[in-house]
């Protein structure tokens, strides 16, 4: 009578564990999970670009260093896959006490203005971390090809960001 009564309980038991672990799972295993906020009907899309870096004339570096420093630019092209692109996300590292000011800009590609420009406090920045960079959602976005750039103002060797080495770097959010 015992056994039976027990079975009674752990199988309906493990069955409502097994189902919210399922229905939990993306949200404890996904790289991005904090962005969960932005709302169900948001599409995150984790994706390595070819970042390409703009360096400094008198700059002497390897592939290696990734620090970004005073003027130096990183860029990307991406083609948007859905509509409504509203927001990038880079992974940054951080060197030293930061004070440095990036500034972030996107535009379409053949487009010589600029559809978004804002400066960020790079203290923002968290190691190995995804940053958001927002901006007003782009309607007709799919299909389209977009770059992307980030500029240090101020940054030097011991006081700076750069971009993480950690794949991928770079994430998109459609609303």
């Amino acid at each position: 009578m015992k056994l039976r009564f027990l079975k009674l309980l752990i199988v309906p038991f493990l069955l409502t564990f097994g189902y919210l672990m399922l229905i939990s799972y993306p949200y404890f295993f996904s790289k991005i999970n904090r962005y969960d906020s932005l709302g169900p009907l948001s599409l995150v899309e984790e994706k390595s670009v070819n970042l390409q870096k703009t360096l400094s004339k008198e700059r002497r570096t390897d592939q290696f260093d990734n620090h970004l420093l005073k003027s130096e630019k990183v860029s990307a092209k991406l083609r948007a896959r859905e509509n409504n692109l509203g927001i990038i996300l880079v992974k940054f590292i951080r060197f030293g006490k930061v004070s440095d000011k990036a500034v972030f800009r996107l535009k379409e590609e053949g487009k010589d203005k600029w559809y978004y420009e804002h400066i960020y406090k790079a203290d923002q920045f968290q190691d190995n971390q995804y940053f958001t960079f927002g901006f007003p959602p782009i309607i007709n976005s799919k299909n389209n090809n977009y770059i992307f750039e980030v500029e240090s103002l101020s940054g030097t060797y011991k006081n700076g960001v750069g971009v993480s080495l950690d794949e991928p770097q770079v994430a998109f959010v459609y609303k």
